[in-house]
């Protein structure tokens, strides 16, 4: 079931607009109540308007919205490179930079496409193993 945040303004106005949509079923039931002098089957009533409720476009976009953030909380499979000779993971690439008067450091410009590995020499090294990094518990 998708957690909502509730400290978001977003889900504020739409938890408001649910609370108008439940006075004005509550309304509507009462009136109808004393109209027709016939009791009403309010869950019939409510279902029917949370059904128009969920597809409302502010709802939809809440929800999206939603699990937009909640795929960017998932925890990422972290992985470790290893050498595919030797299994080391003290490999290694290099890289160019260049100097950038404006920070006064040193800025990375590429990545070079092969790598080494330092533990047994193995060199031009362009895919290296991974395995997963078990998270600690």
């Amino acid at each position: 079931m998708l957690q909502l945040n509730t400290d978001s303004e977003k889900v504020r106005e739409v938890l408001e607009e649910f609370t108008r949509l439940h006075i004005l079923v509550e309304s509507f039931c009462n009136i109808y109540e004393k109209l027709e002098g016939k009791k009403v089957n309010r869950t019939t009533v409510i279902l029917h308007t949370l059904r128009e409720f969920n597809e409302s476009p502010k709802f939809q976009s809440l929800i999206l919205a939603q699990e937009a953030i909640a795929e960017t909380q998932k925890p990422r499979k972290r992985v470790e490179l290893r050498c595919p000779s030797c299994g080391s993971s003290e490999i290694r690439k290099d890289a160019k930079v260049e100097w950038s008067v404006d920070d006064q450091d040193w800025e990375l410009f590429g990545v070079y496409d092969s790598g080494f590995c330092d533990s047994c020499g193995a060199d031009k090294i362009y895919r290296f193993e991974e395995k997963l990094v078990e998270e600690d518990s």
